[in-house]
């Protein structure tokens, strides 16, 4: 009983994450926007033109998860952006946005677009940024090396 007490104890302490710092009122603007078209999408929330034009917005002002929704719209899902056809050009400008700003996630989509397109110094540049933000993939990384 004692171990699992004590099992419990450092699962909820090395869950705890950091303090970060408090959103400035133009980050808290444009996570109220990201939501707002969140809210619409998921659950039929508001109007359809102020949720595409805030998704838009929160984007434009450096939401990283908005500009990652953005490219997906862009790239799988025109049609939620009242565009008519996938655009993987303007998809891939607004996930890298997202990738600078160290959403290793989107770091890691890259460089398998990269190399998938085969662009291998872009797919390994993509890679290591993702692997210093806690992202491992040795086949994509082996795969990358026999290219280079």
């Amino acid at each position: 009983m004692k171990n699992c007490i004590l099992i419990i104890a450092l699962l909820i302490v090395g869950c705890q994450h950091q303090v970060e710092r408090p959103l400035t009122e133009s980050e808290k603007l444009a996570d109220k926007q990201y939501y707002q078209f969140f809210g619409w999408m998921l659950f039929g929330d508001g109007d359809e033109d102020t949720a595409i034009e805030s998704l838009f917005k929160s984007a434009e002002a450096g939401n990283a998860e908005a500009q990652i929704e953005l490219g997906g719209c862009y790239a799988e899902r025109p049609d939620l952006i009242k565009r008519e056809k996938p655009d993987i050009d303007s998809a891939i400008i607004w996930w890298l946005r997202a990738a600078e700003q160290d959403e290793w996630m989107t770091q890691r989509d890259l460089a398998y677009y990269y190399a998938d397109i085969q662009d291998w110094k872009q797919a390994e540049f993509w890679l290591k940024r993702a692997k210093k933000n806690g992202y491992k993939d040795k086949e994509l990384h082996k795969r990358i090396r026999r290219n280079l």
